[in-house]
């Protein structure tokens, strides 16, 4: 074939078979001299650097024609091939684990099985991949604003910032609202509580957290989102249960994962359960009685936040009806001012020079509530 016409697929060994036998008898007419490739790759439609390699392996080949038949492309070694035991393996674990990425995935295999060699996180998301077992990336919901930057500064050991959040609403099966309420330790992303609530009141928040302060003791400083009383998006759960008592049936044991067996990039791929570990601020502490109370500064909260000091009503916090409070002289060793505690957490102050003022509740950084701990006794 002449001219720069284009071979067929079927006629491509035979070409290059006349190609190299044109090129030998060239050859052989200038005893070993120089053969014109320019010529002869234009007479034979090809590039001269596909000539010269053809020519090459006829020649090495000791002017075999099969020398110049089509090769494989498949590279010698394939990094990627992995055993068909070894393949059953990621895809179960996938399947365990349905909301996993490749990294989570691979530590766990890597758990699984010490000592022994694990394919990296690249080579799992090709075979999970190839096996039909990813979604295309779903599109991005744009937010407003800046939003945050540093969602965790100034966190540096657990219970420093506990992070509470409402999750959205979605409906269960009985067509009834649920609002999963998460609560969350910042440092070691250890999931305190995830609760599917029926009304996203005070009343069941503080229900919530008063149970996670038994069991977990009392961080530093809270964090929220704002809201009513707090607020997100995005519900958490797909597809939804019967009623919201199923639901947290659900929310139970996947809590359970998430703390102790799903790994989390941000703790180089640990579990939240072996990163946190229980504050030391004991909730709650064993307050006086008023009736013994020798000095007066232990009172009582009265339905409506106010308590009687020095003959005067203040106002302390409604949250608080039926509480007690310790009121005890500030540690400036100014007379006069007064440090007033529910439990060990600090509410406020008060100043005998300036009663008008009520309590003094401390400055805090806006979307976070701060806690002020005394020592224990």
């Amino acid at each position: 074939m002449v001219g720069g016409m284009s071979w067929k697929a079927t006629d491509a060994m035979k070409e290059r078979t006349k190609f190299v036998l044109e090129w030998e008898r060239r050859w052989k007419e200038a005893e070993g001299g120089r053969v014109n490739m320019a010529e002869l790759c234009r007479m034979f439609g090809v590039s001269r650097p596909t000539g010269y390699k053809w020519v090459e392996r006829y020649r090495e080949a000791q002017f075999e024609l099969a020398a110049v038949a089509e090769r494989s492309r498949r590279p010698h070694t394939s990094p990627f091939a992995l055993p068909l035991e070894l393949q059953d393996l990621i895809v179960e674990a996938r399947k365990r684990w349905p909301r996993w990425g490749p990294r989570k995935l691979q530590e766990r295999l890597v758990r699984a099985n010490p000592g022994k060699p694990v394919p990296s996180s690249s080579v799992i998301s090709k075979v999970l991949k190839q096996r039909g077992l990813t979604k295309p990336p779903r599109r991005q919901r744009r937010h407003s604003g800046a939003g945050v930057v540093v969602p965790f500064a100034g966190c540096d050991a657990p219970n420093d910032v506990w992070c509470i959040d409402f999750k959205g609403w979605f409906l269960t099966g009985d067509g009834v609202r649920c609002y999963p309420l998460t609560l969350l330790d910042a440092f070691s992303r250890y999931l305190l509580r995830c609760e599917a609530l029926l009304d996203p009141d005070g009343d069941h928040v503080q229900r919530i957290l008063d149970s996670a302060f038994q069991e977990f003791g009392l961080p530093t400083a809270m964090r929220s989102d704002g809201g009513p009383p707090f607020a997100s998006t995005g519900p958490t759960a797909s597809p939804p249960e019967h009623d919201h008592r199923a639901q947290q049936r659900r929310f139970d044991p996947w809590r359970y994962e998430y703390n102790f067996e799903r790994p989390h990039e941000s703790l180089a791929q640990a579990c939240p359960a072996s990163v946190y570990v229980r504050s030391r601020c004991t909730y709650p502490r064993t307050l006086l009685d008023p009736r013994t109370d020798p000095f007066g500064h232990v009172a009582r909260i009265d339905k409506r936040g106010f308590i009687t000091w020095k003959r005067r009503a203040l106002f302390i916090s409604s949250a608080l009806a039926g509480e007690l409070i310790q009121i005890e002289p500030d540690s400036d060793a100014v007379d006069g001012h007064w440090s007033v505690y529910w439990s060990r957490i600090l509410l406020g102050r008060l100043d005998d020079h300036r009663r008008d003022r009520g309590l003094i509740v401390p400055r805090r950084p806006k979307g976070t509530v701060s806690m002020q701990l005394r020592e224990p006794d």
